[in-house]
């Protein structure tokens, strides 16, 4: 039985997909019933929120996240080697309904957020796990479940501005998710490991939150990109780990991990509101004919400068597949990039980037069948 597929084919069958300057309120109606309030909008990436309120409305648990990996570690399924009709898809960048394979070894999903609306899609099995519902999990409430993290009464969070997406320039909610499954993987594990300072390595300097850099930025720009979402005395704590880069910020945190709290809600918030528009324009400014690809394509170039900064162009072994990349979007020639990506991965064998690198090649070439 799997009733939340009848829900799920219900809102198919109601042609439900983003508006254009308006808010879809069956899209905002999907993030109140899994208890995210606060997501008001139909341009925030809403995949999870379908799952979640299929899932809600045919009186089962869900994940209460609006993140699509979360049901990778939702205790309300099993995962399967042998998927069926109704069991949930679920990757690093996106989540839906599996429905059926196909002879080339693709599978449909029925879910939200596909193409900004909800339909069935043909989808790359590379990267997915496939989870069953096994009737545990967070039992329905008869009320919208209240979000878990509020924020303190006397701060004041910004609202996103359609999370830094202007209607010709946007991406997709599996790039959105990616990046932030990338940086921190989950909710349960930046709360186990990461609310305080972090020190990814090489030349990176101290980070907070989701991936947030503090050995890059001058006191200003830390300023605004964390006030009205930390307390003062929060900011003036990641001020004093401005401008310390390599090993001088590896020693720092050694030393400093614990000096900082940054709840989930706040980095989220810090990241979706502040830092992914700074992102998105970074990219576009960096690189040329942006406006030629789709969206899902553009999200994987900023995924990659989100990673390695936005120097796509300088003369260098290790930036040698960037400036190539540099060079197919000047041409207009998309084709090679997968490839490209998948290249770039030689520079940190065995390490988690290998396979961030696979996974943004992956959705990059599958987008190549939308142009």
């Amino acid at each position: 039985m799997t009733p939340w597929m009848d829900i799920a084919e219900a809102y198919r069958g109601q042609n439900i997909h983003e508006i254009r300057g308006g808010e879809q309120p069956d899209i905002v109606r999907f993030f109140e019933e899994i208890g995210k309030p606060e997501f008001n909008e139909d341009e925030i990436p809403w995949c999870a929120a379908f799952v979640g309120a299929c899932l809600y409305e045919a009186n089962y648990g869900h994940s209460g996240s609006a993140l699509a990996w979360s049901y990778a570690d939702w205790d309300g399924a099993d995962q399967v080697d042998d998927p069926q009709y109704g069991d949930i898809a679920v990757s690093q960048g996106h989540v839906t309904f599996f429905v059926q394979w196909n002879q080339d070894g693709t599978f449909n999903g029925l879910g939200g957020n596909q193409g900004d609306a909800v339909n069935v899609m043909r989808i790359g099995y590379a990267g997915y796990y496939f989870m069953r519902p096994n009737g545990r999990g967070t039992p329905k409430l008869e009320t919208p479940l209240e979000t878990t993290e509020a924020p303190p009464p006397d701060v004041l969070l910004p609202q996103a501005d359609n999370w830094g997406q202007s209607e010709d320039l946007k991406i997709t909610q599996e790039t959105f998710d990616l990046i932030v499954a990338e940086e921190v993987t989950s909710q349960a594990l930046y709360e186990k490991q990461y609310t305080g300072f972090e020190w990814p390595g090489g030349a990176s300097g101290p980070t907070a939150g989701i991936g947030y850099d503090c050995g890059y930025v001058d006191a200003a720009e830390l300023q605004a990109d964390w006030e009205g979402i930390i307390e003062p005395k929060v900011i003036a704590k990641l001020q004093a780990a401005r401008g310390r880069t390599g090993e001088e910020a590896r020693k720092w945190v050694a030393l400093n991990k614990g000096r900082v709290n940054i709840t989930w809600y706040q980095a989220l918030t810090q990241f979706a509101a502040v830092g992914m528009p700074k992102w998105i324009e970074r990219t576009n400014a960096a690189l040329p004919n942006c406006n030629l690809i789709t969206p899902g394509m553009f999200g994987v170039l900023v995924s990659i400068t989100y990673n390695r900064g936005p120097d796509w162009t300088t003369q260098e072994d290790r930036r040698a597949e960037m400036n190539a990349i540099y060079r197919c979007l000047a041409a207009g020639d998309f084709g090679p990039i997968p490839d490209l990506i998948r290249s770039m991965a030689r520079l940190w064998p065995g390490t988690g980037l290998v396979g961030r690198r696979y996974r943004e090649a992956d959705i990059f070439e599958a987008e190549l069948q939308l142009l």
